[in-house]
């Protein structure tokens, strides 16, 4: 009798497990993912989308048009931002990981955006602050003749 027991045990337990797996299977098989196309498998992490906004750490924002909306959305475009970071804020290591953090991130931008990038975001930059006002103590404009 007693082993009319673990035998009624061992049918149930591989029964019970079974059936969750195939429960799970019918739920994944049902459920939308991220992927529009069907023949990827969206958790794998080649699959994954690697379109993250990276930050270049900078201890002085002048030059950066820093809070400028413009700015902000050209330096996204390029998919990075210029983040202030200052000694005394939390998280701060050391000046040697802020400069390690900031060329991967910039020689990953020059992979990515060509080795032109810091010229095309410094040319965005200017045009921004031209088109917004802020162009005050940034560089000069360039003067103008005139004819009078």
């Amino acid at each position: 009798m007693k082993g009319h027991y673990s035998l009624f045990l061992i049918v149930l337990f591989f029964g019970l497990s079974s059936a969750t797996r195939w429960a799970q299977d019918t739920i994944d098989k049902e459920l939308p993912t991220e992927n529009i196309n069907r023949r990827k498998d969206s958790n794998k992490r080649s699959n994954r989308s690697h379109n993250g906004i990276r930050e270049i750490y900078k201890k002085n924002t002048w030059k950066t048009g820093y809070g400028n909306p413009c700015i902000e959305e050209a330096t996204q475009k390029m998919e990075f931002i210029y983040a202030p970071v200052v000694k005394t804020q939390p998280g701060y290591t050391s000046e040697f990981r802020r400069n390690w953090h900031n060329l991967w991130v910039k020689a990953g931008l020059m992979v990515r955006r060509g080795p032109w990038w810091k010229l095309t975001i410094k040319k965005r930059i200017k045009d921004c602050l031209r088109k917004s006002g802020d162009m005050v103590g940034f560089n000069k404009l360039p003067a103008t003749r005139s004819t009078a």
